[in-house]
């Protein structure tokens, strides 16, 4: 899990370092939002009444640990020692103490405390000693460790586990998780004129749901102000245009937000259902010809028509067929093998490779 709790030391960027303290608020809110709510329910927002204890409650805990908008050098330091628990603790605190906490008084006078209690309630199972679910916020990522990696990759099969088998919740938030990490790097990256290329694989499987659409979408629309070049891959592309008017409302606006900012296509072979969508969705129409042969590859088998191996490619108005190819001596390299990780049997991973051997094996 990441630890939203904590402000992010300065960068030197004046409009990132203002926002923050605001920016960590806003994320352990949402973090928040989706361990009280219902996962089948349309948003995972928080009720006004459990907003207002919320954002009372952090207020409460950066005071106390010194944080405060007259010392923003100060709130990196002041607030690395800070995690849900401190926020479940304080919570714990003010029921049992009330007045005789620290802000307590005046917390229980803007609160029925029968609110309280309720709402930490919804937060026991994650955050009280014992609790079932207490193991979910049990180990942090290191942000110093993950800004300094070149390349990351989230994986939410937990495991070889089928994601039918994950709990919404626990699935839900390391895709929140990993959008943060996402947006932070990026943010970083922007500083240094570096920009970030985001992969994000089977999207269909993120489309569906409340959450995890949300996240594509926040990154579709809100990516490219950081340097965010964005790439969406999928192999049922029908899924996504009828989610864009068929879906929950929610979903239904995710979807059209991604499928409306899309500025490049790269289609290959497709069934002929998935490929119509496209062709009706974007207005393809002018190039139906060849997206039509690209249908009769794909559901012909034809491993010797003139465009195997092809994609069709439109951006910015240009379009073109674009032949990918490699030369059969380049699948015995070293760099493109992988092998049984030694930390995760269920995973694999990239050999090292030396420049030495791979320069030997390139000439």
């Amino acid at each position: 899990y990441v630890n939203t709790m904590v402000i992010p030391p300065k960068t030197g960027d004046m409009e990132i370092d203002m926002a923050r303290k605001i920016d960590s608020m806003t994320k352990t809110e949402k973090v928040v939002g989706l361990l009280v709510s219902d996962p089948e329910s349309e948003t995972s927002d928080l009720s006004n009444s459990d907003k207002a204890i919320f954002s009372d409650l952090l207020s409460l805990l950066y005071s106390d640990n010194g944080i405060s908008d007259e010392n923003p050098d100060a709130w990196h330091e002041q607030s690395k020692d800070l995690t849900f628990y401190s926020l479940y603790a304080k919570l714990e605190e003010i029921i049992e103490r009330g007045k005789n906490v620290s802000g307590g008084s005046q917390f229980l006078k803007d609160h029925q405390l029968e609110d309280v209690i309720a709402f930490r309630n919804s937060l026991m199972v994650y955050f009280k000693k014992g609790a079932a679910n207490e193991h979910w916020f049990k180990s942090p990522i290191s942000l110093n460790d993950y800004l300094k990696s070149k390349d990351v990759i989230f994986n939410f099969g937990m495991g070889g586990v089928s994601e039918s088998a994950i709990d919404k919740k626990q699935l839900a938030l390391r895709q929140m998780f990993a959008s943060h990490l996402t947006m932070l790097k990026a943010a970083r990256n922007r500083l240094n004129n570096v920009r970030t290329v985001v992969f994000v694989e089977e999207l269909q499987r993120y489309i569906k749901h409340r959450d995890s659409s949300n996240i594509v979408a926040t990154m579709i629309s809100g990516g490219r102000k950081l340097g965010m070049v964005v790439y969406l891959i999928t192999n049922a592309p029908s899924e996504l245009v009828h989610a864009a008017d068929g879906s929950s409302p929610l979903v239904e606006k995710n979807a059209s937000t991604i499928l409306g900012n899309i500025s490049m296509w790269l289609i290959g072979a497709l069934t002929k259902t998935d490929m119509d969508d496209l062709i009706n969705y974007y207005d393809l129409e002018d190039a139906s010809g060849y997206l039509d042969e690209l249908v009769d590859i794909r559901q012909n088998n034809r491993k010797n028509a003139p465009l195997k191996n092809c994609f069709y490619l439109k951006y910015k108005g240009y379009q073109t067929i674009l032949k990918v190819v490699s030369h059969p001596m380049l699948e015995g390299l070293p760099i493109y093998s992988t092998t049984q990780s030694k930390i995760n049997t269920d995973m694999r991973t990239t050999d090292q490779v030396s420049d030495s051997k791979l320069k030997t094996s390139l000439s």
